[in-house]
């Protein structure tokens, strides 16, 4: 926890945690236990009750026998008298607005949200494309304000280091993804909001199955991504599974395969392998767009018609899924709202209007267009409950 001049660390974090009592950050009845509070800031156990000490000296907390530390009636300031978010930064991982990350393609409606979300709110918008690491932490706060009346929208930002050090400057965050977080206890607590693609390809594989799909595959991401990361996009997979193993269909490994995160305009490794099959399945659920098309191109180069010998669906409604050639049938991501229900979330963090750490969901749409079809025949794949 970074030290302030002039103030020793417990001194410090009583300073941090009593701003973060008075806006309501830790709601309107408990504080965390005593471990939480030094996971939460990183600090030794003697230190957070050497900062209790001072919350209660300050009336803002009482301690009750073998039960723990309580927030003291009218302790988090009445509306009118908190400060509130006089600025917000959208901050996200250089590198995402690359062609090759694939982020840009959508960036627009990202940016639609985030603005109609600051436009209605009169909050200035600020746009940060960083490193993530510890050298980014000073270029994230605006000069013009205080810590305090700062928030930040973290897109894909799942850097623990970065959280812990808005919640000891006592800066309102959200975390924003395009998956569920994996590990979330890895990370401080959070608000968070992200996309349900496990629930995406799960709703995919229910709309093939309708259309008479059996013999289905899956190519995307999966295990393979970020091993050792908290966010990767096992989701799409875990979706699928789930899809196959309700709709009383075997997953067949021969024609399911799981890529390491190519980029998006390239070609993974993963599709051209799936294409190569010998027996191509009657039907292709794909983690995104990019893979989708890919796949459509490698039917056409096969002599493989699509739909009417291969049914394709991607994920995420990207723009070139619209016009490429059949239309893309996809689960399209509402990725507007995704960022305007983020923007509303922090402010409503902020301003003490959440009594607990949120998570909100965004579900997927699906699109149908001329990608997919019945399957030409009944297909002989065995039913079955998926591993």
């Amino acid at each position: 926890m970074a030290r302030v001049a002039g103030r020793t660390l417990y001194r410090e974090l009583a300073h941090r945690m009593g701003h973060q009592v008075r806006i309501g950050s830790f709601g309107i009845e408990k504080l965390p236990s005593q471990r939480d509070l030094c996971e939460i800031y990183g600090v030794s156990l003697p230190t957070v009750q050497k900062a209790l000490g001072v919350l209660r000296k300050e009336g803002l907390i009482s301690t009750r026998s073998r039960s723990g530390n309580y927030i003291t009636p009218n302790a988090v300031a009445e509306q009118s008298e908190r400060m509130g978010i006089r600025c917000v930064t959208v901050c996200f991982r250089r590198g995402m607005e690359d062609a090759a990350a694939g982020y840009w393609t959508s960036q627009s409606e990202y940016l639609l949200g985030y603005n109609r979300a600051a436009y209605a709110s009169k909050i200035p918008l600020r746009i940060q494309s960083l490193p993530m690491g510890a050298e980014a932490h000073l270029a994230l706060l605006a000069k013009d304000f205080s810590p305090e009346e700062q928030g930040f929208v973290l897109v894909n930002w799942e850097y623990q280091p970065t959280m812990a050090w808005l919640s000891e400057i006592g800066a309102a965050y959200v975390l924003q993804t395009y998956v569920r977080p994996r590990r979330p206890e890895r990370m401080p607590p959070h608000h968070g909001c992200w996309v349900d693609k496990a629930d995406a390809t799960a709703r995919a594989v229910d709309f093939l199955a309708e259309l008479g799909h059996r013999r289905i595959g899956y190519v995307g991401r999966g295990y393979t991504e970020m091993p050792d990361g908290w966010l990767f996009e096992q989701a799409p997979y875990e979706g699928f599974v789930e899809g196959m193993r309700r709709n009383g269909f075997r997953v067949i490994p021969e024609i399911t395969y799981q890529n390491e995160g190519s980029p998006a305009t390239s070609l993974p490794p993963a599709v051209r392998a799936l294409m190569a099959v010998p027996q191509l399945p009657t039907a292709i659920v794909c983690s995104d767009d990019w893979e989708a098309m890919h796949c459509i191109r490698l039917a056409r180069g096969r002599g493989v018609a699509v739909p009417r010998e291969l049914s394709v669906i991607g994920l995420d409604d990207q723009p070139g899924a619209a016009v490429c050639d059949p239309p893309l049938t996809t689960m399209a991501i509402p990725h507007a709202r995704h960022a305007e229900d983020a923007f509303r979330l922090l402010l409503d963090a902020a301003e003490g209007r959440c009594q607990e750490f949120q998570t909100r969901v965004h579900k997927c749409t699906l699109v149908v267009r001329k990608s997919t079809a019945p399957p030409r025949e009944s297909s002989d794949c065995p039913e079955g409950p998926a591993p």
